[in-house]
């Protein structure tokens, strides 16, 4: 009956290699295809391509295997979830069961039940990344003044804060859940009745199917329906690029973590020992997020990889091939979200010694050649070269920021433009003072008080927004599995199988 023309079974290699793993993977989408079922069922009896009653009986039919395990009975590895759902339907309400098929096939119906399974993913995921961005959103605001060294090439380069470093790892996570939920929209489009790639010559109504579904819209063009899966590569690259945004916040952690660092403390549950180093409190937790973002980054290839090879037409790389690797990806994002929103709020930085690294690392100095622009008269370019000769003369004795006078700058200055420069040493003793250094910039984006909490209170009614239109779309698909139900109940009243 499977096999159609075909009069040889499946050869047990293809069974042990093909069949039986995608059934198993397939019991992930079996609620989406009971779902596709009943929702095409009610739209063939409203189309009266089916009469009420055997509508009735194959939802009743489908009610029943819902409310059991279907995969606790027998199940033929020999052929896909769909079969086996067709022939355990039959064995319950009899050859009308096999009416369920007409006007569709299994090509849009997998299409279907993949973008249904991503969509719920991609909801799982942004409600996660969203309780992750507000917890590293409200550590920022608490460390809005802890002052720190910025760093570019891992070198000091100009003091910031820990605030305005943890708002930027905010802004680029609120870029990723952005790019989630414009997935979504492209996601949440229905390739239901385009069946094998043409349509089907039965009156069905594509859109009371989409809508029964949760769908925002049918996907139109019946050939695009069954041979696009560009919605898994762009799901897959947002995964991706949230990924790589988690593992460089993570390798900041674990290099601030290591003892010449030691600005920030892993909490012991998450961390690992060694087993022969006693001292040893490693940051395992860090170390597989780095190492799952690879795993990620290879989910985008892989859609990528199988689908540029592939007619632009339905085959088994297109449905079979391209979504096992994105699905797998989801669930190593989400563990990795998890995680580090436990993390956050358990790690422990060292404010004081941030403080006095930002003072011992020239990090201040970008402030004085402002400083000599503003009093001098001078081209940033001079006040760059003036103050990079006073760093030299510190460095050659070995000597610190705490001993920049104003007679050095002077003295560098007649080397360099030829004329000396009296600055108060109060005014260059300011200009070194990395909070002072931080608080003068305090215009958008910048690290000064008025400039984070703006954007702190910016990113916050950002976040709530989100959460808004998350819960509208979770919402969305709850109101249209009610409008299912309520458009089966008076096509099962009554029924009984005969």
């Amino acid at each position: 009956m499977f096999r159609g023309r075909l009069r040889k079974g499946l050869h047990p290699s293809v069974v042990r290699h093909i069949t039986e793993p995608y059934l198993r993977a397939a019991r992930v989408e079996l609620p989406h295809h009971l779902d596709i079922h009943r929702a095409h069922v009610i739209m063939l009896a409203e189309q009266q391509i089916l009469t009420r009653e055997e509508a009735g009986k194959i939802l009743e039919g489908l009610s029943e295997m819902d409310r059991t395990d279907i995969y606790a009975g027998e199940m033929d590895v020999g052929t896909d979830l769909y079969m086996n759902v067709e022939e355990q339907l039959i064995r319950r309400v009899g050859d009308v069961g096999g009416k369920m098929h007409i006007g569709r096939s299994r090509n849009d119906l997998y299409a279907t039940s993949v973008r249904m399974e991503t969509r719920k993913q991609i909801l799982m995921t942004a409600a996660q990344l969203l309780d992750l961005l507000r917890v590293v959103l409200s550590i920022a605001e608490v460390h809005a003044e802890t002052v720190m060294p910025g760093y570019t090439h891992w070198q000091h380069a100009q003091p910031v804060t820990l605030g305005h470093y943890l708002a930027g790892i905010a802004q680029a996570l609120g870029r990723d859940l952005g790019r989630l939920l414009a997935a979504y929209d492209r996601t949440n489009c229905c390739p239901l009745g385009a069946a094998a790639l043409a349509t089907t010559g039965f009156e069905i109504n594509r859109e009371r199917v989409a809508s029964l579904l949760g769908f925002d819209r049918v996907l139109e063009n019946s050939y695009d329906a069954v041979a696009s899966r560009d919605f898994l590569a762009e799901v897959a690259a947002a995964l991706a690029i949230l990924m790589t945004t988690l593992s460089r916040l993570a390798e900041d952690l674990a290099i601030w973590n290591t003892f010449e660092f030691s600005v920030v403390r892993m909490p012991e549950e998450f961390a690992a020992t060694s087993s022969i180093m006693p001292q040893k409190k490693n940051p395992i937790v860090l170390e597989h997020i780095k190492g799952r973002a690879g795993h990620v980054i290879g989910a985008l290839t892989s859609v990528l990889a199988v689908l540029k090879g592939t007619s632009f037409s339905h085959s088994r790389e297109t449905g079979g091939e391209t979504s096992g690797g994105v699905q797998a990806a989801f669930g190593l994002v989400q563990g990795c979200v998890e995680m580090l929103t436990e993390l956050f709020p358990r790690l422990s930085f060292d404010g004081e010694l941030m403080r006095r690294r930002a003072w011992e690392g020239f990090s201040t100095v970008t402030e004085l050649a402002d400083l000599l622009v503003r009093r001098g008269g001078v081209s940033f370019r001079q006040a760059h070269h003036i103050i990079g000769q006073v760093v030299n003369e510190l460095m050659d004795k070995s000597q610190g920021v705490g001993e920049l006078s104003s007679a050095m700058i002077d003295q560098a200055a007649r080397a360099v433009v030829g004329r000396g420069f009296l600055l108060p040493q109060e005014e260059v003793r300011r200009a070194l003072d990395p909070l002072a250094t931080v608080m003068a910039r305090d215009i958008c984006g910048g690290p000064g008080s008025r400039a984070m909490a703006a954007a702190i209170e910016a990113q916050r009614e950002a976040l709530e927004r989100a959460g808004e239109k998350l819960s509208s779309l979770a919402q969305g698909l709850e109101r249209a599995r009610a409008a299912c139900r309520e458009a089966q109940s008076p096509l099962t009243s009554g029924i009984g199988r005969g």
